[in-house]
């Protein structure tokens, strides 16, 4: 029961971690949009898991989409409760993201990150997470078990 939690909590959570991002600035070419891109992932994942590990509800929300949606049926609506009960059950305590490993693939203003490696006190987990550009900003739009 508790892997299927911390499964359920690694999915919502990863999720959260692509959403902030930086803006790109306009104008250059394709490439250099893609690394500008790249890099803003990566730093959203790196603020997403400052948020995690403080156990923010409010500023992990931050990273998703509006329309947003998990692999267990729950939209960004349903997320803040499940967040607050992953938080009192301590699946949060000692969160860490790890993007060393991850694939980053960028189609227009779409983004699918794999692997993505979330550890806490209660085990780990490699997720796969998809992110939209809204507003200049990554925002996750779903995750899953990678």
């Amino acid at each position: 029961m508790k892997t299927k939690i911390l499964v359920q909590a690694a999915v919502v959570l990863c999720c959260v971690g692509m959403a902030a991002g930086c803006a790109t600035a306009g104008g250059g070419s394709a490439a250099a949009k893609g690394v500008d891109d790249q890099t803003a992932i990566t730093k959203t994942l790196g603020e997403w898991g400052s948020a995690l590990a403080a156990k923010n509800v409010d500023s992990i929300l931050a990273f998703y989409s509006d329309s947003f949606r998990d692999e267990e049926g729950r939209d960004k609506s349903t997320l803040k409760q499940f967040l607050q009960d992953v938080i009192a059950n301590g699946y949060l305590d000692g969160a860490k993201v790890d993007v060393a490993t991850a694939q980053i693939s960028i189609n227009g203003s779409e983004a699918v990150v794999a692997p993505v490696a979330l550890s806490g006190d209660m085990g780990g987990i490699s997720l796969s997470i998809s992110m939209k550009k809204e507003g200049g900003a990554w925002k996750i739009t779903s995750s899953g078990q990678a």
